[in-house]
């Protein structure tokens, strides 16, 4: 078995234990892939993504808690809200953060 499934997992109840530490961490699992997925589309490494490249981002870590008519408008949302038409990475981080906050009532 592994550390995961030693730490997180209740014999008792068959079901994963979920608390604060358990939130956490899945917070920043949520939080490292942003930043990888971010650098991986910034090819020049000027801190800026086209707002397609954004697009695939957010739908990769968030499609199960957008609708379709929001994943279709984020290039364009992205470009109304950063002068130039690029995201940057604390846009992406924002715009995921509220997203998070938002979903999670």
């Amino acid at each position: 078995m592994s550390y995961f499934f030693e730490v997180y997992w209740n014999r008792e109840s068959d079901k994963f234990r979920i608390d604060s530490e358990f939130t956490q961490l899945m917070k920043g699992l949520q939080g490292e892939r942003l930043r990888q997925a971010f650098h991986h589309f910034d090819k020049n490494q000027d801190g800026y993504i086209d707002p397609e490249d954004f697009q695939k981002i957010i739908v990769d870590l968030s499609r199960h808690k957008l609708s379709e008519a929001v994943l279709k408008q984020l290039p364009e949302l992205s470009r109304f809200t950063s002068p130039g038409g690029k995201v940057s990475y604390s846009e992406c981080i924002a715009f995921h953060n509220v997203r998070r906050l938002s979903f999670s009532f």
